[in-house]
């Protein structure tokens, strides 16, 4: 499985290089963004990892763990830059030893966080998108009906898997030591715990409304990067190449999901009808301002680290 990724990793990179090469892109309108511009991107990225703060701290709160907001941003930090450095979608891995350690919370539980987190992030992108085709069904008329049943059918099995109980029969479980039965324990212990985000009815929808407020916040981002290099670009044109862009993210099995997302960015260019240039142009500069904005959530770590250190002398 480890050599599958890495294999599919590899092709990504290769891609994402190939577009590089390939694509005339004017890096000189990186100077178009004067001191006020990344200001406002960065305090837009500052925000979206607080509010991944809250969304963890709502999560990670089903399993009885009340999350205080420097250990809720780290862990949105951990999981930002690992994702975004590191391949495999490292951050989640860095997430759980953090939880594990600290709060000894099984795997079981940070496991089926994390595939709420997904399911939640994929639907939302899912229906967003919708709402964008429909916008722009007049210009996208021979892809539209075929775009709109993708999107509709990835968010009802969403929707489907979210309405998911599970009934757990306790007695059921082995204590024999073979590889057969420790997976079936596992997995019936995945399933407590997926069954326990949904004991508090409301739960759910307070992790929705944040990840809505996220989804508003890339948006806003996107947009004025747009309009910063002067691209006049339809408006549900950039919201759903932040819904798709969403959906790369989530599946990102490389460092900021190189290749991933251009992938996918080209797959459905006859709906978000950016022209190529423009569409790599965007994505590069999106990570590039990324790159100088992870220096700041690096010195909050790092502070974060070094406070953690005096409190344990």
């Amino acid at each position: 499985m480890k050599n599958i990724k890495n294999i599919f990793s590899l092709l990504f990179f290769v891609y994402f290089i190939y577009l590089i090469l390939n694509t005339e892109i004017d890096f000189k309108l990186l100077l178009k963004f004067n001191s006020f511009t990344i200001l406002i991107l960065f305090f837009l990225k500052t925000l979206a990892t607080i509010l991944n703060g809250f969304f963890n701290k709502i999560l990670i709160g089903a399993f009885d763990v009340n999350l205080k907001f420097n250990d809720a941003i780290y862990i949105s930090i951990i999981t930002f830059l690992g994702n975004f450095y590191l391949p495999g979608r490292s951050g989640g891995a860095l997430r759980m030893v953090y939880l594990n350690r600290k709060f000894k919370l099984t795997t079981d539980k940070i496991i089926s966080s994390n595939i709420l987190f997904f399911v939640v992030g994929v639907l939302l992108n899912g229906l967003t998108s919708l709402f964008w085709l429909f916008l722009n069904k007049e210009r996208i008329e021979n892809y539209f009906y075929t775009s709109t049943l993708l999107f509709l059918f990835i968010s009802l099995v969403c929707i489907f898997i979210l309405n998911k109980r599970f009934s757990i029969n306790k007695n059921r479980k082995t204590k024999d030591k073979n590889y057969i039965s420790k997976a079936f324990n596992y997995f019936s212990e995945l399933k407590e715990s997926w069954n326990i985000f949904f004991e508090d009815g409301k739960r759910l929808y307070r992790l929705i409304g944040i990840y809505i407020c996220i989804y508003i916040i890339f948006l806003i981002e996107i947009y004025l990067i747009i309009n910063t290099i002067n691209l006049y670009i339809n408006f549900s044109s950039v919201g759903l190449y932040n819904s798709i862009s969403g959906i790369s993210n989530l599946i990102g099995i490389t460092p900021s999901s190189l290749g991933v997302k251009e992938s996918l960015l080209v797959m459905f260019n006859n709906l978000i009808l950016i022209d190529s240039v423009n569409l790599i142009t965007i994505s590069i500069f999106e990570r590039l301002i990324t790159i100088i904005y992870t220096g700041i959530p690096l010195l909050y770590f790092f502070w974060l680290n070094r406070k953690g250190k005096k409190k344990t002398l």
